[in-house]
């Protein structure tokens, strides 16, 4: 418990840190210092309210917002500040998953047959298997190609799909194996209808 005079002071100090803070953030919404001063009056008025010391463990939220906003200014993003993963934001990385291994049977797939052909059952075996994305509803061959582009675009390095992509590359010998070209595009096929169809009876499709 604090004194009478204890929270005296600190109702002080909560209406000058907040009249300061208005005062700059008026000048520049932007200002962290502004709103990192703005939650320190708010925590001396619940501490005067409630009796508590700004070190009191229910005030530690709040002193780790302002630790963060200022971590903000060396480039460290503490994970209170970090945009957390949705729905949405999981369903875009198993859609790269998707296109990624996609890409890759394509490769492999123009090792034996056209651009043409290889995009053509690539994007059959994802219409079968009812694949979209939010930019396709519909995968065509043209879709397919696309990708492709995507990923061979140096613009493009270090995104998502890139990464995933580079990752299968990497592997030994990936959906392929040993026997005749007829039997190595239906094991290619077979694999990414496979994957696809693994994904969404896991949910994350």
């Amino acid at each position: 418990m604090i004194s009478e005079e204890h929270k005296r002071e600190l109702s002080q100090q909560a209406r000058r840190l907040l009249e300061q803070a208005a005062d700059k953030f008026r000048n520049d919404p932007a200002d962290r210092e502004a709103t990192a001063n703005t939650i320190r009056g708010l925590i001396r008025i619940a501490c005067v309210e409630f009796g508590l010391a700004e070190t009191d463990p229910l005030m530690a939220p709040a002193n780790a917002l302002i630790n963060a906003l200022h971590e903000l200014d060396i480039g460290k993003v503490k994970p209170i500040l970090k945009r957390p993963k949705t729905a949405l934001q999981q369903e875009s990385q198993s859609t790269s998953a998707i296109k990624a291994h996609a890409v890759v049977a394509l490769d492999l797939l123009m090792k034996y047959e056209s651009q043409t052909k290889a995009s053509f059952h690539i994007s059959k075996i994802l219409q079968q298997l009812r694949f979209s994305t939010q930019q396709a509803k519909i995968i065509k061959p043209d879709t397919v190609r696309r990708w492709r582009d995507e990923v061979r675009n140096p613009e493009n390095s270090g995104s998502e799909l890139v990464n995933m992509y580079n990752l299968l590359k990497s592997q030994p010998r990936p959906f392929e194996d040993e026997s005749l070209n007829r039997e190595r595009i239906r094991n290619v096929e077979t694999q990414l209808r496979q994957l696809v169809q693994g994904m969404g009876a896991a949910g994350v499709l």
